[in-house]
């Protein structure tokens, strides 16, 4: 079965750091400021279901609240905008969201609800 997503990407200027680092890249512990590239990407069923201008604004004042705090891990707002996603374009719906830092390492996080 094939399945359509429309995808937006931004960006976000943030701080992390990993207290838990292991010893070999224990300069994670450190708080480390990332440029984390995100794409998102929602499943569509018909053309023009979803404006994707209008998810883009609607995800940059999202994450305009990250960018007045320390951030966790990529995995930690993959989840939170996964979480958004939800909350505002259904439960029902496929997602997949990429985070990386700097544009170099980073997650991709998708859901499969079988529709």
């Amino acid at each position: 079965m094939k399945k359509k997503y429309i995808y937006i990407t931004s960006e976000l200027e943030a701080f992390h750091k990993w207290k838990q680092a292991p010893e070999e890249v224990k300069f994670l512990r450190n708080l480390q400021r990332h440029r984390f590239i995100i794409k998102v990407g929602l499943q569509i069923g018909k053309e023009r279901e979803v404006e994707f201008f209008m998810v883009k604004w609607r995800l940059n004042t999202f994450l305009k609240n990250y960018s007045r705090k320390i951030v966790g891990s990529c995995e930690r707002i993959a989840e939170s905008i996964l979480e958004w996603c939800r909350k505002n374009y259904g439960k029902e719906r496929n997602y997949f969201i990429e985070v990386s830092e700097d544009g170099e390492n980073g997650v991709i996080l998708t859901t499969d609800n079988k529709t």
